[in-house]
Protein backbone atom coordinates (compact mmCIF):
# COMPACT_ATOMS: atom_id res chain seq x y z
CA UNK A 1 0.00 0.00 0.00
CA UNK A 2 1.04 3.93 -0.39
CA UNK A 3 1.22 4.09 3.43
CA UNK A 4 3.17 1.21 4.11
CA UNK A 5 6.17 2.65 1.23
CA UNK A 6 5.78 6.55 2.36
CA UNK A 7 7.20 4.99 5.94
CA UNK A 8 10.55 3.69 4.46
CA UNK A 9 11.45 2.76 1.15
CA UNK A 10 10.54 6.03 -0.46
CA UNK A 11 14.03 7.48 1.07
CA UNK A 12 15.76 5.44 -0.83
CA UNK A 13 14.11 6.79 -4.01
CA UNK A 14 16.03 9.20 -6.14
CA UNK A 15 16.25 10.39 -9.55
CA UNK A 16 15.70 8.20 -12.05
CA UNK A 17 15.30 5.22 -9.80
CA UNK A 18 12.46 2.93 -11.41
CA UNK A 19 9.02 2.37 -9.65
CA UNK A 20 5.77 0.35 -11.15
CA UNK A 21 2.46 1.60 -9.61
CA UNK A 22 -0.26 -0.70 -10.65
CA UNK A 23 -3.37 1.70 -10.17
CA UNK A 24 -6.48 -0.30 -10.65
CA UNK A 25 -9.84 2.12 -10.73
CA UNK A 26 -12.07 1.22 -7.06
CA UNK A 27 -11.51 2.75 -4.25
CA UNK A 28 -8.10 2.83 -3.52
CA UNK A 29 -7.55 4.96 -6.87
CA UNK A 30 -7.66 8.37 -4.88
CA UNK A 31 -4.37 7.49 -2.76
CA UNK A 32 -2.25 5.30 -5.26
CA UNK A 33 -2.67 8.86 -7.49
CA UNK A 34 -1.66 10.63 -4.57
CA UNK A 35 1.18 8.61 -4.29
CA UNK A 36 2.33 8.65 -8.19
CA UNK A 37 2.76 12.27 -7.59
CA UNK A 38 4.72 11.94 -4.90
CA UNK A 39 7.02 9.91 -6.81
CA UNK A 40 6.76 12.12 -9.78
CA UNK A 41 8.37 15.05 -7.27
CA UNK A 42 11.09 12.52 -6.61
CA UNK A 43 12.09 12.48 -10.16
CA UNK A 44 11.48 8.49 -10.18
CA UNK A 45 11.16 6.69 -12.98
CA UNK A 46 7.47 5.87 -13.06
CA UNK A 47 5.27 3.44 -14.81
CA UNK A 48 1.42 3.41 -13.99
CA UNK A 49 -0.39 0.31 -15.01
CA UNK A 50 -4.31 1.47 -14.68
CA UNK A 51 -7.30 0.22 -16.16
CA UNK A 52 -8.93 4.32 -15.13
CA UNK A 53 -7.82 7.33 -17.48
CA UNK A 54 -7.18 9.27 -14.37
CA UNK A 55 -4.19 7.43 -13.63
CA UNK A 56 -2.34 7.23 -16.72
Amino acid sequence: SPADFLHGPIALLDRGFPAVLIAPSGRTLKNLLEFANELRKKDAATLIISDDDQAL
